[in-house]
């Protein structure tokens, strides 16, 4: 329990600026894929890649800049690796998609709410231990 509380201790601030980056990245998302899918009338699945791209661009340069403190680091060094971490979410996202969709045969919307709560932990861990680490963003286990 100590260590669980050490860990809380350590990461809160960082967590707390990864889901206000995260919550805003997900406005962008839910407000792209309607103008999308309901404005446009595009396919739930371009209209979901398309919301998720402009999220992604969001979230990047919020977390880089205000959860991670780490936009002095080379931006290419940072690049790549967050090109797979957003690979991986987007599988996560299309997969879930998909899942709501196609076989529960729920309204898109739930696709996308399901793609952005299946990421979250999956982002922070990656982001935090792996893209943006840096010595002084406090990215360690203990």
């Amino acid at each position: 329990m100590n260590m669980m509380n050490a860990l809380y201790q350590k990461h809160k601030l960082s967590v707390f600026f990864f889901l206000t980056v995260g919550l805003l990245s997900a406005l962008v998302n839910g407000f792209s894929f309607t103008f999308f899918w309901r404005v446009l009338a595009w396919d739930y699945r371009i209209a979901v890649s398309l919301a998720y791209i402009l999220s992604v661009v969001a979230h990047f340069a919020g977390n880089r800049h205000f959860t991670f403190k780490n936009h002095q680091a080379p931006i290419l060094q940072q690049l790549p690796r967050y090109l797979i971490m957003v690979s991986v979410n987007y599988a996560i996202t299309l997969a879930l998609a998909y899942f709501a969709v196609d076989i529960l045969h729920y309204s898109p919307y739930y696709g996308v709410l399901l793609g952005i709560s299946g990421t979250v932990v999956v982002g922070y861990l990656l982001s935090c231990f792996w893209v943006f680490r840096a010595k002084e963003n406090k990215c360690d286990i203990l």
